[in-house]
């Protein structure tokens, strides 16, 4: 029995009513997570429960070993008082291991709705969003290498299938990683694009649905709408007997365009945080330390043992946390447009 099994034979009842839930069965499709709405119900009541007894076992593991460990390890031994951390704090680590985390994990599987307050979680809206932001990477050349194959008089089963099975040898650690452990050492060409186009496949060959109904449903379950409007121009070129290859040719182009010109604003954009970093990250730590090293040096007592600790803090906390800070957002826009 698969872990979904066993969760809809456990939970299946609670999630009848949400059988009949549009908005999150058009999300399902979407994100390509193979579940009815009350089955994904059920795996989200099952997995937040999981989680939550996994992170009260943590809270109480961290109540009866950590905290004693780290009040042992701070306690003076040339003197008979131990240390004891403060009631706040050790509620703040407790609860929050216990608590937060089911909270952030119950936010996550599913949206909370308090009166007009909306807190987004859905996760698979989430899933989805994801997914979309990766075809619009790969559609331009998805779109020029069906256009070959509309050149080539190919019909649109071949099309498909042709790009959905298109495969190429991982890079990098993941091939040797793959090539450790066992598993498949290529990659889909088209990721999430390739899904796409084998469930079109599938619907044609084995379902027996028309060309340009199995491509309407495609158009539903698109989780970009740059891939909904290629999908809703596939069938509209189609019904109107129009040149296919001219249509992926300039549908190709417009992609590209697209892509370049948000490239475009994404090197605009990080010209400006490259000068934020040397505002922020270069020039004021180093005015900062200037001045606490001038204030080390004229101080005296305990005002030199605060500027020393405010100097320590500076130095090894707050410089490494800025460049952290910017090395983690050009990094997250440049995986926006890595392929």
């Amino acid at each position: 029995m698969s872990y979904l099994s066993f969760c809809y034979s456990v939970f299946g009842p609670l999630g009848k009513n949400h059988r009949n839930d549009k908005e999150l069965g058009k999300s399902l499709s979407k994100a390509h997570m193979e579940m009815t709405p009350d089955a994904y119900i059920a795996w989200a009541i099952m997995t937040f429960l999981i989680v939550s007894v996994v992170a009260l076992i943590m809270g109480f593991l961290a109540h009866a070993l950590f905290i004693p460990f780290y009040e042992s390890a701070n306690t003076d031994s040339d003197t008979d008082e131990p240390y004891q951390m403060s009631s706040t704090m050790e509620n703040l680590i407790v609860y929050g291991i216990s608590f937060g985390i089911s909270i952030c994990t119950f936010l996550y599987l599913k949206e909370l709705r308090i009166g007009r307050f909306i807190i987004k979680g859905n996760h698979p809206a989430i899933k989805a969003k994801h997914r979309g932001k990766r075809v619009d990477l790969y559609l331009p050349h998805a779109a020029s290498f069906v256009a070959a194959l509309a050149a080539s008089n190919a019909t649109m089963e071949n099309i498909f299938y042709a790009l959905s099975t298109q495969k190429a040898k991982k890079r990098g650690i993941g091939y040797y990683f793959s090539k450790l452990i066992g598993q498949p050492l290529d990659r889909d060409v088209f990721p999430v694009i390739a899904e796409e186009a084998a469930a079109v496949y599938r619907d044609m060959q084995i379902l027996g649905i028309d060309t340009l109904t199995a491509i309407q449903h495609a158009v539903d379950r698109a989780p970009s709408p740059w891939l909904a409007e290629f999908f809703q121009g596939i069938s509209s070129t189609l019904s109107s007997g129009g040149n296919l290859k001219l249509y992926f040719l300039n549908s190709a182009k417009r992609f590209m365009d697209d892509i370049k010109q948000d490239q475009k604003q994404l090197l605009e954009q990080l010209a400006t945080q490259a000068e934020m970093f040397v505002t922020v990250a270069v020039a004021m730590p180093i005015f900062l330390i200037i001045i606490l090293i001038i204030t080390v040096w004229i101080s005296s007592g305990t005002q030199t043992g605060n500027s020393m600790s405010t100097l320590y803090l500076v130095i090894f906390a707050f410089v490494p946390l800025l460049h952290f800070f910017f090395a983690t957002m050009t990094y997250l826009n440049i995986k926006k447009f890595s392929v």
